[in-house]
């Protein structure tokens, strides 16, 4: 008797894990990245919100092995989007190669930041160089390698 109350114990945890397991929703289509190097990462995102506005966010704090959402939700396919990751020193970064792309950031603190034109909105903020990325899908992912 005393086996088959055991049985009946695992029993309903199973059920109950399976009931949870079932009620777990995929995860939504995003634009993810993933760090896969050795070092603890920052990104920030960039995108156009037209007629010559843009905005830059950041920051996606990222463990070595660990993934995050940028921007959460289903993307545009076809659309492009901006990223800069770098180490808290930026001794390694992950930027642009052809200096076209810079967005404003803050080095420093979380931002959010809405510009236009040359310039950065204050005096707290910096450029950098963004790579781009053309989403061909409602998801999609990057990955920070050394």
């Amino acid at each position: 008797m005393g086996q088959f109350r055991g049985f009946l114990g695992f029993a309903a945890v199973a059920i109950a894990l399976a009931s949870w397991v079932g009620s777990v929703r995929p995860a939504q289509a995003s634009l993810n990245v993933c760090n896969h190097s050795s070092r603890v990462t920052y990104v920030a995102v960039g995108y156009s919100l037209g007629e010559g506005r843009w905005q830059s966010e950041g920051w996606l704090l990222l463990s070595q092995g660990q993934c995050g959402t940028v921007v959460p939700g289903n993307l545009e396919p076809g659309s492009y989007y901006y990223l800069y990751a770098a180490d808290k020193d930026e001794d390694r970064v992950w930027q642009g190669d052809t200096g076209e792309q810079w967005f404003c950031i803050k080095p420093e603190t979380d931002f959010r930041l809405v510009f236009e034109g040359e310039n950065c909105p204050d005096a707290e903020t910096a450029r950098r160089i963004f790579w781009e990325i053309r989403v061909r899908g409602t998801s999609h992912t990057e990955n920070l390698v050394d």
